[in-house]
């Protein structure tokens, strides 16, 4: 199957510039252009670490499992959603609907040699360690983990907290599928990460997409924990 080039800025910002007659469902769409500066990044790492050729699983399917197969990566993707099916067909995608927050029903084939695991953690009502363990076990010896989440302390929660504002959606069962359950800060993160058996090659604040936040960019990059969202790439060493 002949796939076209991959531009990274195109591919974060709307599938139909890749594959002509497929589109994301609108919600999804504004939710890729909101969130431009991370998808770029994460496409941009993709690109550096070389994935075409390898096995490459996203958990939650994105903008980021589209462009490795499009950059020609045999791509499998989980995610208990099913309004991406049209795409993944047509991209030659692998998906597989799972129930994230069941690990019971995970494959535990360590069958990939990169794992996507970007902005899902702080949706899974699940001990962060267990689920990175699983994460982990799906993964080849020396494979690499890719993390993205929000940062629990960053500015705009800060700002929520002191106006009296709850930080997560509600604990009911309808809430769960796209509210944010917990987040976590980045010690929390490299913690968890490395109790679970991941050596931890990088870990970072990242300053993306401040939205309405972004005149207050300067304090952000002088106060590094302000930013919004934690990046973390971990390895799994096994031999």
């Amino acid at each position: 199957m002949n796939h076209p080039s991959v531009d990274v800025e195109s591919c974060a910002i709307s599938t139909w510039d890749l594959v002509p007659g497929l589109h994301y469902p609108p919600s999804e769409d504004r939710y890729i252009r909101a969130c431009r500066a991370r998808l770029d990044w994460t496409v941009q790492w993709l690109t550096h670490h070389g994935v075409a050729g390898k096995s490459v699983l996203e958990i939650g399917i994105g903008v980021a499992g589209i462009c490795c197969r499009l950059m020609g990566a045999s791509t499998t993707a989980w995610d208990v959603r099913t309004d991406f099916e049209g795409i993944a067909k047509a991209l030659g995608i692998r998906l597989i609907h799972i129930d994230l927050s069941s690990l019971g029903s995970w494959p535990s084939a360590s069958d990939y040699d990169i794992v996507i695991f970007a902005e899902v953690l702080e949706h899974l009502p699940v001990p962060p360690i267990d689920v990175l363990k699983a994460v982990r076990a799906v993964l080849k010896p020396n494979g690499l983990l890719l993390l993205t989440t929000p940062n629990l302390v960053r500015l705009s929660n800060r700002i929520r907290m002191f106006m009296g504002k709850p930080l997560f959606a509600p604990f009911c069962r309808e809430e769960l599928v796209m509210g944010h359950v917990r987040e976590y800060t980045l010690t929390e993160v490299e913690s968890h990460a490395t109790a679970a058996g991941f050596r931890v090659l990088e870990r970072h604040y990242q300053n993306w997409d401040l939205g309405r936040f972004e005149v207050l960019r300067p304090l952000v990059r002088w106060v590094p924990s302000l930013s919004n969202y934690i990046s973390l790439v971990g390895k799994n060493d096994e031999f």
